[in-house]
């Protein structure tokens, strides 16, 4: 189970801080299509080198989402993996800046992980 929080202003006209159709396609089509009936050590690059733990799984979405999630006006503020009833991960999505002259980027960290 996927769970991705955003953030941002409500927008006056719609009442909605993010189109939440758009928001699914988003997560459908860089998330779920890549991620569906693969073996991740082989069909993705990334955890070619990375193990895929739900951590870094869910710190890779985070990185995958960062981008597009912006691009529809809103941030990424949290990804959610979570493995079982017990067992999940949370990501926290952050914005920072390098210097004056550089645009923002994300900084995914991991900041909690439980097991019940």
């Amino acid at each position: 189970h996927l769970e991705v929080t955003v953030t941002g202003e409500i927008d006056s006209r719609t009442g909605m801080l993010v189109d939440l159709g758009a928001l699914q396609k988003l997560v459908d089509d860089y998330v779920a299509e890549p991620f569906d009936h693969s073996f991740l050590n082989k069909d993705i690059s990334y955890f070619a080198r990375v193990v895929p733990t739900a951590e870094n799984i869910a710190l890779h979405i985070g990185n995958l989402l960062q981008q597009p999630i912006q691009e529809v006006g809103t941030q990424l503020e949290k990804i959610k993996l979570i493995e079982s009833p017990n067992n999940s991960c949370e990501v926290y999505c952050r914005q920072s800046t390098q210097n004056s002259t550089t645009t923002q980027h994300s900084e995914p960290a991991l900041t909690n992980a439980s097991s019940r």
